[in-house]
């Protein structure tokens, strides 16, 4: 039977038919588990029930799925307390499993931080990879000093950052762990101090005695000049925001523990969503680590986890480089290691233009209403083929010949359905497994029904109580970075520092 035949049938029977040409009526919008691996992509104005929806498919997901991990990274904090709203409002047993698994994260709340200093054992990578994490990092964060001034930016960040790294990564407080960026400056700026720490622990890091050595007897103008960029850059975590989560001795949570224990990682980014420069350290920080993890995997290896890496509305974000490039490979590279993403945003302007193509080949994409003609345009670009035999004008005479839609009448045609779109009414582009695909592009009138039957008090009592559980109070870390780091500095003679 042609398609044409099965249309026809599909009135007949008085079936609901699709609004959309090469599409078909779908039940529901609930991308199948053996598809997840291949990265999906929604879009979709405020208001369309986009977030309800995947939150409601990814809740839903984990639930049934206690082996795999998540990492969600939401600037607009809506995402995460649909999320948490959706677990309160699940049946006892199933709500506490989940909860369980929750490491909630709210960057710049003003009473808990959960930290990630930079150096830790806890992170179960050698020293020297975290010391080169944090170095690629910075100089993510900073491509223009990088690249601009190669001489006073580029050597400062790669050569004096990375000893000073070093030098700090064997430099051990009372419980046993390395110093952290806080230190940082203060070995740059206080030449007894880094005499001092150079004499304790220079034998531990031969290359950083060496070159921090010679920095430590050049006159005051040129050492100046020889660490100028990496001053700058070190302003970064003199954010009030970073400065406790980088300056503690010891992590809150580790992508390692996580992604082995099937842990859900929720970053509500909301309060620094302004600050460019503080959002970016924070969301650059999280993906490396991420990444270190995650390429420590074998391909295909069957005991490994599957990882899921979720992020929403931010766009300032993904103009990075780093997190582009992280983005890419999970498209293909990180593909075998079991790490996937879900993209989420408001409208395709949102992604660069360089990411755009690597996002519209993932295994499913999901579109909701787009108010922007140009996204509704592209969208239907990417997701239908063209149908030459569409049939713009027929002929009223036997002997004359029909008038077909040319392309871009038919995309706009399709663009303009997707600008009227319902509320939860949604199309979608899926994949039934890891190598088949759906056939048709599939047209969802409703999404399906999810019941949030918690309250708004009841999702902020649990992100405290999270809060409470993996972090540590803001202002006892504080105290704690200043009063090691004022004892270091009234410390004279030999001896190893006293960090407590």
């Amino acid at each position: 039977m042609s398609i044409f035949d099965f249309d026809i049938l599909w009135k007949l029977i008085g079936l609901k038919e699709s609004p959309f040409p090469y599409s078909r009526v779908a039940g529901s919008e609930d991308i199948p588990a053996e598809a997840k691996i291949l990265n999906e992509l929604c879009l979709g104005m405020p208001g369309t029930g986009k977030t309800a929806s995947i939150v409601r498919q990814n809740v839903d997901y984990l639930a049934e799925h206690p082996d795999v991990s998540f990492i969600s990274i939401d600037g607009s904090q809506d995402y995460t307390d649909q999320f948490l709203k959706y677990v309160l409002s699940k049946p006892p047993t199933q709500r506490d499993v989940l909860i369980n698994r929750i490491y909630y994260d709210e960057p710049g709340n003003p009473d808990y931080v959960l930290t990630m200093p930079a150096f830790h054992k806890d992170y179960e990578v050698p020293l020297e990879a975290q010391v080169q994490r944090t170095i690629q990092d910075f100089e993510a964060l900073n491509p223009e000093l990088i690249s601009d001034t190669p001489i006073m930016g580029g050597v400062s960040v790669k050569q004096y950052g990375r000893e000073l790294f070093r030098l700090l990564s064997v430099c051990l407080n009372e419980y046993g762990t390395p110093w952290q960026l806080t230190e940082a400056k203060h070995l740059l700026t206080d030449r007894k101090l880094l005499a001092r720490v150079l004499a304790d622990y220079g034998s531990l890091s031969s290359s950083a005695k060496w070159l921090l050595g010679r920095y430590r007897t050049m006159r005051a103008e040129e050492a100046e000049k020889r660490t100028l960029g990496l001053l700058a850059v070190l302003d970064d975590i003199e954010a009030p925001e970073i400065y406790p989560r980088v300056g503690y001795h010891r992590p809150s949570y580790t992508l390692a523990k996580i992604l082995r224990e099937g842990g859900i990682l929720l970053v509500n980014a909301h309060r620094v969503n302004t600050q460019d420069r503080t959002l970016a350290f924070i969301v650059t920080q999280i993906i490396s680590h991420l990444m270190q993890e995650v390429q420590k995997r074998a391909p295909n290896n069957p005991n490994d986890n599957r990882v899921i890496f979720s992020v929403d509305e931010l766009p300032t974000v993904l103009s990075l480089s780093n997190v582009q490039d992280a983005i890419k490979k999970m498209g293909s590279y990180m593909r075998s290691r079991k790490l996937s993403s879900i993209l989420i945003a408001q409208d395709i302007s949102q992604f660069p233009i360089e990411l755009r193509p690597h996002i519209w080949n993932y295994g499913c994409v999901t579109i909701f209403k787009l108010r922007n003609s140009d996204s509704a345009y592209e969208a239907a670009q990417q997701m239908f083929p063209y149908l030459p035999n569409t049939v713009k004008a027929q002929s009223k005479s036997p002997t004359g010949q029909d008038i077909y839609e040319p392309d871009r009448g038919q995309y706009l045609q399709i663009a303009n359905k997707i600008r009227d779109m319902k509320h939860r009414e949604c199309i979608q582009r899926r994949q039934i497994s890891e190598r088949e695909s759906e056939k048709y592009i599939q047209w969802i009138e409703k999404t399906k029904e999810a019941m949030f039957t918690a309250t708004d008090r009841q999702v902020q009592e649990l992100k405290d109580e999270l809060l409470r559980r993996h972090g540590f109070r803001v202002d006892e870390v504080i105290t704690s970075i200043k009063r090691r780091t004022t004892e270091n500095q009234k410390k004279e003679g030999s001896g190893p520092p006293n960090l407590s």
